[in-house]
């Protein structure tokens, strides 16, 4: 029998002392692993952006007159981007429709109500366009009733 560690050693029939032979034992180097390259995925593709409306915009205007008497007509024009559904002149508290007379364009003719004289001033008209997401876009223009 040979022991590779004591020098008394034991087996099933008896025992046997003495010079021990030692066996060499085997070892196991670890050595790092090859280096290996993790296949590269192609780069993402970029998502498009969303291309998001510039919303309403008023283009342009045109107004009769900017100073004007009880009982004349106001007349307007209103040239807005397509995508505009309505627009409303708003003065004083009130807010008067503009007729859609063509895309991106509105009308409006109003006659300018017998005012007392305390109410003969300048007013500023608003006009609010509005496109179909609840959007909007301002112009004003200051009109003088004498």
């Amino acid at each position: 029998m040979v022991c590779a560690t004591s020098i008394a050693c034991s087996s099933g029939a008896g025992s046997h002392s003495g010079p021990t032979t030692r066996r060499p034992v085997a070892r196991r180097v670890y050595a790092p692993a090859p280096a290996t390259t993790a296949p590269t995925a192609p780069a993402p593709t970029p998502l498009p952006s969303p291309v998001v409306a510039p919303g309403p915009r008023i283009l342009s205007y045109s107004i009769g007159a900017v100073v004007v008497h009880p009982g004349q007509t106001l007349a307007g024009t209103i040239r807005t981007t397509p995508d505009v559904t309505h627009v409303a002149l708003h003065v004083f508290g009130l807010s008067v429709p503009m007729r859609k007379t063509g895309a991106g364009v509105f009308s409006l003719s109003w006659t300018v109500p017998d005012l007392p004289p305390l109410f003969r001033r300048t007013y500023t008209l608003t006009a609010v366009a509005v496109d179909a997401r609840g959007a909007t876009a301002r112009q004003s223009v200051r009109v003088m009733v004498q």
